[in-house]
């Protein structure tokens, strides 16, 4: 599927272990959000699920957005375990 390339690119570091945010936690690993139009893609290398977890709820953010983020999460790191 072709992108429009007047779509706003948003990649939203949700873990990384420099210091960025005061408010987020920070750990070994980088987790980001990387958002295009209709499609969002969470590249994750960290080492922590909570720590992630922690970030992704003190970072504002749609429902929807997380719900995709989190149903990825659980799929792929906690044996498809639900939250």
């Amino acid at each position: 599927m072709p992108l429009d390339s007047s779509e706003r690119l948003n990649i939203t570091i949700l873990h990384d272990n420099d210091p960025y945010d005061e408010r987020l936690k920070t750990a070994w690993g980088f987790s980001c959000l990387v958002e295009r139009g209709d499609l969002t893609l969470l590249f994750d290398t960290g080492g922590e699920a909570p720590t992630l977890l922690s970030s992704m709820a003190t970072i504002p953010g749609p429902n929807s957005r997380w719900n995709r983020c989190l149903r990825r999460l659980a799929e792929n790191h906690t044996n498809e375990r639900r939250f």
